[in-house]
C-alpha cells in the first residue's frame, strides 16, 4: 500500500520490534476500458469523473462498510477499501493537501491539546487553499488488534468522531464532505506486541483532496 497508515518512522520502528509480520500483497486496478476502473468488489470509477475524491472517498466508505458485514466478498471489499484509499491519498499529494495523523493515548478517545493544535492548524491550511472547492476529508480510525475487537471498533469509531467538532467548526465556511472509516487497527495491527508497538496504532489519520 502507498498510503502510510502511520508515519514511516514508526513503521520502521515497528517493524524491529516485530518478527515475521505478514506483507500485505500487492493489489492491481483491473481497468475496464481506458476510461473505466473497477475494483475487485466491482465498483467502477470513471476517469474523468468530476468530483473524483468524492467518488473515492463513498467507494472507500461502502466497500469498508460491505467487508465489516462480512460475507463471501470480503476480500474482494478490503482489496477495494486499501485501492481507493491508495487513491485517495495519491489525489491528495498530487493536489498538495496532505495529511495529519493524531495520536491517543490508550484506551482513549478525546485528542490531547498538541494533537488538537496539529489537527486545528492542518484544517485551517485546508480550508484557507480550498478556494471554493469541496474539501473531501477522509478520517480513518485505528485502535489495535489488543483486546476485545467490539471494543476496538467502538474507539476507533470515537476518534474518527472526535475530529468531527473540529472539522465543522474550521471548515464552516467551505463546502466539506466527510467519509469516515473506521477499526483500520483491528484489521491491520499485529498481537501481543510490547506496549510502545501497540500505541502507534492508537490514532486518527485525517487525509485532504479538493473537489471541483
Amino acid at each position: 500500500m502507498r498510503r502510510a497508515l502511520i508515519p514511516l518512522f514508526l513503521l520502521c520502528f515497528a517493524s524491529f520490534m516485530i518478527l515475521g509480520c505478514e506483507p500485505k500483497p500487492q493489489v492491481v486496478i483491473a481497468p475496464i476500458s481506458p476510461e473505466i476502473f473497477q475494483f475487485p468488489n466491482g465498483a467502477t470509477l470513471p476517469a474523468n469523473i468530476p468530483d473524483r475524491a468524492g467518488a473515492l472517498g463513498e467507494i472507500a466508505v461502502a466497500a469498508h462498510s460491505r467487508h465489516m458485514a462480512g460475507g463471501p466478498n470480503m476480500a474482494a471489499n478490503r482489496e477495494s477499501v486499501e485501492i481507493a484509499m491508495d487513491m485517495f491519498y495519491d489525489l491528495s499529494q498530487a493536489q498538495g493537501a496532505g495529511e495529519v495523523t493524531l495520536f491517543f493515548d490508550t484506551g482513549k478517545s478525546t485528542l490531547n491539546p498538541p494533537e488538537r493544535d496539529k489537527l486545528e492548524q492542518f484544517l485551517s491550511r485546508i480550508a484557507a487553499e480550498s478556494y471554493g472547492r469541496t474539501v473531501h476529508l477522509l478520517i480513518i480510525g485505528s485502535a489495535s488488534a489488543t483486546g476485545p475487537r467490539e471494543l476496538n471498533t467502538k474507539l476507533s469509531t470515537r476518534r474518527v468522531e472526535a475530529t468531527l467538532p473540529y472539522v465543522q467548526r474550521m471548515l464552516s465556511g467551505a463546502p466539506y464532505a466527510t467519509h469516515p472509516i473506521n477499526a483500520m487497527g483491528e484489521m491491520y495491527s499485529p498481537r501481543n506486541v510490547p506496549y510502545e508497538v501497540h500505541k502507534l496504532y492508537q490514532y486518527a489519520q485525517v487525509i485532504a483532496a479538493y473537489g471541483p
